[in-house]
């Protein structure tokens, strides 16, 4: 590691701390969750990142996706997932992914 590295390391972990949510931070501040989806989450009683992490992310995924039908998409599971764990949903682990999509699946609706 050159020393230009171990700067931008150090930078970096100062962001991460700097940037790092707490339990009563309002939903929209975490990580994924825009305007429109705050709302939602909001009218679901979930408006705080507290709230979120009490709740877990798969409660709160079934309960949105059964107010919002349109939400029940992968994309939408990930970037729950990477707020309840404030991570960027693009860095979610090939693990974390699999569970996500495994629950994602298992609340699907069933066809007639």
């Amino acid at each position: 590691m050159t020393h230009n590295d171990s700067i931008k390391s150090k930078r970096q972990k100062l962001r991460e701390q700097l940037i790092r949510i707490q339990d009563h931070d309002p939903i929209i501040k975490a990580r994924n969750i825009g305007p429109i989806v705050s709302r939602e989450l909001e009218s679901l009683s979930v408006r705080t990142y507290g709230e979120l992490r009490k709740m877990g992310w798969q409660k709160t995924y079934a309960l949105w996706v059964a107010a919002y039908p349109k939400r029940h998409h992968l994309m939408a599971a990930y970037a729950l997932l990477g707020a309840f764990l404030h991570k960027d949903l693009l860095t979610l682990s090939q693990k974390e992914k699999e569970d996500c999509k495994l629950f994602h699946q298992s609340i699907m609706p069933k066809s007639s």
